[in-house]
């Protein structure tokens, strides 16, 4: 608890909650069916994730942010339909934010 005096306010009690450091993710299974790739985490609860894809490594695109359960386990859904998704070879990574 962190305690101050506010001027003519009389004195104020507040909670110190610290953020803990997010931890990165692991992979817990990878799956395709049809047009569709599904990315299963475990990771920090309640915190987020960000999905991002490259084809060369040159620039990430974000794909989009995923938060995860209590117990920290999320997952991540890509459409493989999209046009803009398409090439040969894709290579994607989870970012702790």
């Amino acid at each position: 608890s962190i305690y101050a005096l506010n001027t003519n306010n009389g004195l104020m009690a507040l909670a110190w909650h610290p953020n803990a450091p997010v931890e990165a993710a692991t992979l817990v299974a990878i799956e395709v069916h049809e047009s569709t790739l599904t990315i299963q985490f475990k990771g920090s609860g309640d915190s987020d994730y960000v999905l991002e894809q490259t084809s060369d490594f040159r620039a990430c695109e974000v794909v989009g942010t995923h938060t995860t359960n209590a117990e920290g386990m999320g997952s991540a859904t890509v459409d493989l339909s999209d046009v803009a998704r398409q090439p040969q070879v894709g290579f994607y990574r989870l970012v702790a934010y």
